[in-house]
């Protein structure tokens, strides 16, 4: 089970990392953002699975490992 906090943490850091651009698309791996943040693959996973089908609030093409923050 996500808490508020973890995916409250997770959506500011999407937002403001050090990868971010001024059009709020950027490159960056679901490994990076395991290790950045300090939780599993498979919890990053979750989060952005919850992110991109529940809050639709950003978009990530596994193959080009870039995500996009939607209304940027």
């Amino acid at each position: 089970m996500l808490s508020f906090g973890k995916i409250q943490y997770f959506y500011l850091y999407l937002l403001t990392n050090p990868k971010t651009t001024q059009i709020g698309i950027y490159t960056i791996t679901r490994k990076q953002l395991a290790f950045t943040l300090g939780y599993s693959i498979e919890k990053v996973h979750s989060l952005m699975e919850r992110f991109i089908n529940q809050y639709k609030l950003i978009r990530y093409n596994p193959e080009t490992r870039e995500l996009a923050i939607k209304n940027w």
